[in-house]
């Protein structure tokens, strides 16, 4: 068993107190490495997701060209290239002319241009408006996905320096990608989680995190020194540093984790898609007063639509991810639904209710669980109560350990 030398105040606040190009470098990295492409990468863009699998992808940080935040290398070839703008990306037209993401399609228009650019540009938002994800998913060609008003297209067009009559989008689609990826806080949250799929021991975890983190410090600090590209190799070094087995060479033991896991990465999703990005507002009291009082009892978050029961709940859960909990979160769906199998609805298989698997997770595999219910205000109307009554007990969140 390595060393633990990782405190709970690292895994905390450790990926805010990153750059966001180091905290997406360390995401991507961990992604290729267990055979993922890099994030930004499908199978329409000029870089098919396929076609990235095999290669050796290195990441440089704060690289020289117009999209320069982050950049995946194959051999000396740009694969794709980010560049992070925070807050919200809206269709640049009327006032927005001069907006955020206006600069940020100026700037993939000079990659798209250069005979040397990126493959792949990826334009990285906190969150896009709705007009934008219409864009985003028209530019992946999802098979679902609605064409963009005309309007869009062309004010899109004209930021891209093009006649936004004759814009040639056969040739810009496979190379532009709009995303949506939170702050730093959030692509920690994916890091947490893609971890949790590796690694079986929640200690394991919160050293692997640690690890990563420390490889790319050296780029956070207040100089935003650069870094020489960061490979598998490099990154697995550091690993092994903690004494951890490389990544893409473990997988966990038992299939529950991962699955969880996944359960939980849907949840930030379901939240990001119905209400953006959410802001880090300066709660830090009322999440250490949550995490100090879940700790001995059940606590339930009360508070009227908007009051920000949601963010705190994201941010408990974050914390709980980051010192090797496992989130199990449970939504009104599931109880509501008579007679739900639970472990079978999040494809553990089997006749298993919630609580055999928080049971099996403490017992069986010693890990420490978090169980989060959400929405129950939506539970207590289905039953017929009130909303005022309903909005007394929203949210619940409970720990559970394995005994000594």
């Amino acid at each position: 068993m390595p060393e633990t030398n990782s405190s709970a105040e690292g895994g905390r606040s450790g990926w805010q107190g990153l750059r966001f190009e180091a905290a997406f470098a360390v995401l991507n990295l961990v992604r290729t490495a267990k055979g993922a492409p890099p994030v930004g990468l499908d199978e329409n863009s000029a870089c098919p997701a396929d076609s990235a699998l095999g290669l050796d992808v290195r990441f440089r940080p704060q690289a020289i060209g117009a999209v320069d935040d982050l950049v995946a290398l194959a051999g000396t070839g740009r694969v794709i290239a980010f560049q992070a703008k925070s807050g919200l990306g809206r269709v640049p037209t009327g006032g927005q002319l001069t907006s955020t993401a206006a600069r940020a399609l100026e700037q993939a228009a000079r990659e798209i241009r250069d005979a040397d650019g990126a493959r792949v540009i990826g334009l990285v938002f906190g969150q896009l408006s709705n007009p934008m994800r219409v864009v985003a998913r028209w530019l992946r060609a999802e098979p679902d996905a609605l064409t963009p008003p005309l309007r869009h297209l062309a004010a899109i067009g004209a930021a891209l320096g093009e006649d936004p009559e004759h814009v040639d989008w056969v040739a810009i689609r496979p190379r532009l990608r709009l995303l949506e990826m939170g702050g730093v806080a959030e692509i920690g949250a994916q890091i947490e989680l893609e971890l949790a799929s590796v690694y079986a021991s929640p200690a394991d975890r919160v050293l692997a995190a640690d690890a990563l983190r420390e490889m790319v410090a050296t780029h956070s600090d207040i100089e935003g020194a650069s870094l020489p590209p960061i490979d598998r190799a490099a990154m697995n070094a550091w690993l092994a540093r903690r004494r951890l087995a490389p990544i893409g060479a473990q997988e966990a033991r038992e299939r529950s984790v991962p699955i969880l896991a996944r359960a939980v990465a849907r949840f930030f999703e379901a939240v990001q898609r119905d209400r953006g990005s959410l802001p880090e507002v300066d709660r830090q009291s009322v999440v250490d007063g949550v995490c100090s009082a879940i700790a001995t009892r059940d606590v339930v978050l009360v508070g009227s639509g908007g009051s920000g029961k949601t963010e705190i709940e994201c941010q408990v859960i974050r914390r709980h991810l980051s010192e090797g909990w496992v989130p199990i979160i449970v939504s009104r769906a599931e109880i509501a639904r008579a007679g739900s199998e639970f472990g079978r609805d999040l494809g553990i298989g089997g006749r298993t209710g919630l609580a055999d698997v928080a049971r099996d997770l403490v017992t069986a595999e010693a890990q420490r669980a978090l169980v989060v219910i959400d929405g129950l205000d939506e539970l207590r109307r289905i039953g017929g109560a009130s909303r005022d009554e309903s909005a007394k007990r929203p949210i619940v969140i409970r720990k559970h350990r394995p005994r000594a």
